[in-house]
C-alpha cells in the first residue's frame, strides 16, 4: 500500500466557475488513479462546494474567509496548509497581472509572497498544467519570473505560455508541456443529461447550437481598442442567433459556465425574436459534470470562455471561438482549429454568422478531426500526475 501523502492545491475554487471546478476534478482524478491515498487540501472561500462536489476523493477544504485571517488566498490558512502538506500545486490560469495588487482579484502578487515562504519551509512547489500571462507590466513580469524561478517543476498547458517563459529569459531544469486538466473531467451520465434536458425543455430531436458568452466584454473590447459597446455586442449575438434559428432550423442553448455571465446572456435572450427556440442552462443550477454532459448533446458550440471550449471539445463537439483573451486563442491553436475563431477586430453580425454557418456545414468532418487530437491532449494532461507522484515519494 502507498504511504499517506498530502498536497495543497492552489487555484480559484469557489464553485462559481464550471471550468475551474472541472480543472480541480481532473487533477484529483489523474493523481488519485496513481495514488488513491493522497490527501488534497484546497484553500477556498466556499468549503461547502468542495465538500459536496468532491466527496469521492480524500479532500480537505481550507476556509479562506476574513474570520479565518485570510484575504482570499493571502493569509494564515494557506500558509498552514502549505506547511502541513508535502507538495504545493499552483493550478488554473491565475498567473497574469491585471489588477495586480488586488488580492481579491489577482493571485500573482499573492503567490509571489507565498512561494518563497513555501521554499523556506523546504516544500516542493509545482506549477501544474497552467497558463502563463498575459503580463504587460514590468512589475508583473518580475513577479511572474520570481515564481517560476522558485518552482521545482513547471508544467505548462499551451505553447504560448512556453513562449512567454522563454521571452522572460527563464532557463529552468524542469519544464514540461502538457494540457488542461479539465479535459479529464467526468461528464454526468447520459441518463442524468436526458433528465436535465427534459427539465429545461431542450428538444432531444432538434439540432442544437450552444452559445457561451462572457460578462467581462467591456474590458476585453476596450483592451482591443475597438469601438464596440456592450449593447452592440449583445445585439450581434441576438441577430446571429435569430439567423441561425431561421436558416439552419436549430435551437439555441445558452450554456453558462460562470455565475456572473447569467446577466449578459439574459440581455441577449431578451433581444432574440424567436425566443421559443432559445433556452439557457447555467452552472448556478447544474454541476460542472452536468454542464459538460449537456455540452456533449450540442452539434456546435460558439464559445467565449476558454473552458467552455475545452469542456465541449472534450465531448467531441465542433467549436467556433470568440477570442477575448490569449488563452482561448492558444487552445484553439492547440486543437488545430484556429481558423474557426473570430477576434474583436472583425467582430460583426455578418462575419460571425458566416463563420458559424461554414463550421456548421463542416461539423462532421471537424468532429472526426478533433477526436485523435483531444485524446492526445487528455493523455498529456493526465501524464502530469506522474511527475507529481514521483516528487511526492
Amino acid at each position: 500500500m502507498n504511504c499517506l501523502k498530502s498536497i495543497t492545491v492552489l487555484g480559484n475554487y469557489s464553485g462559481r466557475n464550471a471550468g475551474d471546478a472541472a480543472i480541480l476534478a481532473g487533477i484529483f482524478s489523474d493523481i488519485s488513479k496513481l495514488n488513491p491515498n493522497i490527501i488534497f487540501e484546497v484553500p477556498t472561500i466556499n468549503p461547502k462546494f468542495i465538500h459536496e462536489n468532491y466527496s469521492n476523493y480524500l479532500v480537505k477544504p481550507i476556509g479562506l474567509m476574513p474570520w479565518n485571517f485570510s484575504i482570499k488566498m493571502l493569509g494564515i490558512p494557506t500558509l498552514l496548509s502549505i506547511y502541513r502538506t508535502d507538495v504545493t500545486l499552483i493550478t488554473d490560469a491565475i498567473l497574469f497581472d491585471r489588477k495586480l495588487f488586488n488580492p481579491l482579484f489577482n493571485y500573482l502578487s499573492t503567490l509571489a509572497i507565498l512561494i518563497p515562504l513555501a521554499k523556506k519551509m523546504g516544500k516542493t512547489v509545482i506549477l501544474y498544467n497552467v497558463s502563463l500571462g498575459p503580463v504587460n507590466t514590468k512589475i508583473g513580469k518580475k513577479l511572474l519570473k520570481s515564481i517560476l524561478d522558485k518552482s521545482d517543476y513547471i508544467i505548462l498547458r499551451d505553447v504560448d505560455s512556453l513562449n512567454l517563459l522563454k521571452s522572460l529569459g527563464i532557463v529552468h531544469a524542469h519544464i514540461h508541456l502538457s494540457a488542461d486538466s479539465a479535459l479529464n473531467n467526468t461528464p454526468a451520465p447520459k441518463a442524468r443529461v436526458k433528465e436535465i434536458m427534459e427539465i429545461e425543455e431542450v428538444k432531444k430531436n432538434q439540432h442544437l447550437i450552444g452559445f457561451n458568452i462572457n460578462s467581462y466584454i467591456d474590458a476585453f473590447i476596450s483592451g482591443d481598442k475597438k469601438k464596440l459597446s456592450r449593447v452592440e455586442f449583445t445585439n450581434i449575438i441576438a441577430e446571429v442567433s435569430d439567423r441561425l434559428i431561421k436558416e439552419l432550423e436549430v435551437e439555441i442553448v445558452f450554456i453558462i459556465t460562470q455565475h456572473m455571465d447569467v446577466k449578459i446572456a439574459e440581455e441577449v435572450i431578451r433581444k432574440i425574436k424567436n425566443q421559443k427556440n432559445v433556452k439557457m442552462i447555467t452552472n448556478k443550477k447544474y454541476t460542472h459534470n452536468e454542464i459538460m454532459g449537456l455540452m456533449g448533446e450540442l452539434d456546435l458550440l460558439i464559445g467565449m470562455r476558454t473552458h467552455s471550449l475545452i469542456l465541449a471539445s472534450a465531448m467531441g463537439v465542433p467549436l467556433v471561438g470568440i477570442i477575448p483573451y490569449p488563452k482561448s486563442r492558444s487552445f484553439m491553436r492547440e486543437i488545430e482549429q484556429e481558423d474557426k475563431t473570430i477576434e474583436f477586430t472583425n467582430f460583426n453580425t455578418e462575419n460571425l454568422f458566416s463563420l458559424v454557418k461554414s463550421t456548421w456545414h463542416q461539423r462532421k468532418q471537424i468532429k472526426e478531426q478533433l477526436q485523435p487530437k483531444i485524446e492526445q491532449l487528455k493523455e498529456s494532461a493526465s501524464g502530469s500526475a506522474n511527475i507529481v507522484v514521483e516528487y511526492i515519494k
